[in-house]
């Protein structure tokens, strides 16, 4: 697959502020996560690439949730909209350098808009979403490049998805 692939892991906490009817709610958030991806020449070859990253990410965000019952105090549809700050640290090889390089990028906004489905159980709640993300990674892995080595572009996840469980 020639996108950019990876796993986010946060823990945060959802503020209700109507306990009777879930219709709105506000979760601020940490987290961490990695990234990698590899541009082949097409040969397959493990020393054949373009160019090449592993990427390790640190986040802070804030995400309002609206949402609306399908069946009462049991499964909700939801839209979320985070607001986040990461900080990116990665190593980048170039396929025509002998070495690897290491760059960094502080505190970069993105956005991800998701729709979920939330299910209320006894004890434990999950969540099913899939959504869409401005994260682009296209800054730190052309920051430091080399004279004569053109710039990445294309390095947007995009399409996000995930499960979230809730105690």
């Amino acid at each position: 697959m020639n996108i950019p692939i990876g796993c986010m892991t946060t823990v945060g906490y959802d503020f209700v502020p109507y306990k009777k009817n879930l219709i709105f709610s506000v979760q601020p958030h940490i987290g961490g996560g990695l990234f990698a991806y590899k541009q082949t020449n097409g040969t397959g070859s493990e020393y054949d690439f373009k160019y090449k990253y592993n990427m390790g990410a640190w986040e802070v965000g804030l995400t309002p949730k609206l949402y609306y019952p399908i069946v009462e105090d049991e499964l909700y549809c939801y839209l979320a909209n985070e607001f986040n700050f990461i900080n990116l640290y990665a190593k980048v090889w170039d396929s025509d350098k002998a070495g690897s390089r290491r760059s960094n990028k502080y505190m970069n906004f993105y956005y991800t808009c998701k729709i979920g489905v939330l299910v209320k159980t006894w004890k434990q709640n999950m969540a099913f979403w899939v959504g869409y993300t401005t994260l682009d990674f296209a800054n730190i892995i052309n920051k430091n490049r080399p004279y004569g080595i053109s710039a990445y572009h294309n390095e947007k996840p995009g399409i996000c998805f995930g499960a979230s469980f809730y105690w």
